[in-house]
């Protein structure tokens, strides 16, 4: 059995806490982060990290640290008023769940208004925070096989700018 509130995961079995607790097995979430630590390492000063919905915004500020703003809804839309009034670079973290759910709107924004960001789709196939259902670009759905969206040419077809997939395992 495992007790989880906005700050940590405890294990009553075993009396730990930890991250993968947090995370469904086999989630590249923790790497994913470790890579953008690593990356942004000495320009953390004029950074803002944004993370939006999904189960990475429990874990991302125990691996990024507590400069990070986590947010219930929509991360990109939050970091799209952000990044209009902010002079440094907005970093937005989201799932590919909530990418879906309610952040390709914030999204269309951020490259309509041409805004200062570094958007980060860590994409695990599942909403993790909803028991694991498959997400849009899994191909599945509850009853049947469907069509796997690619967030990738998603992204293109809204024309932004730079696009890289990555696998940070």
């Amino acid at each position: 059995m495992c007790i989880r509130d906005s700050k940590t995961a405890w294990n009553v079995k075993s009396g730990k806490s930890s991250l993968e607790e947090w995370l469904c097995p086999g989630c590249p979430h923790i790497a994913s982060l470790a890579a953008l630590k690593k990356a942004i390492k000495g320009c953390e000063q004029n950074t803002l990290i944004v993370v939006g919905g999904g189960c990475i915004r429990r874990v991302a500020p125990k691996i990024l640290g507590e400069k990070v703003l986590a947010v219930g809804g929509s991360g990109l839309g939050f970091a799209c008023g952000l990044a209009s009034s902010f002079d440094g670079l907005v970093i937005v973290l989201t799932s590919d769940g909530a990418f879906f759910g309610d952040g390709l709107n914030g999204l269309a924004n951020i490259i309509c208004k041409g805004l200062k960001c570094l958007v980060v789709i860590c994409d695990n196939k599942v909403y993790g925070e909803f028991s694991r259902l498959p997400s849009p670009s899994s191909g599945y759905n509850l009853l049947t096989t469907g069509v796997a969206i690619d967030v990738e040419r998603v992204v293109k077809g809204l024309k932004a700018g730079f696009v890289k997939t990555v696998n940070p395992v």
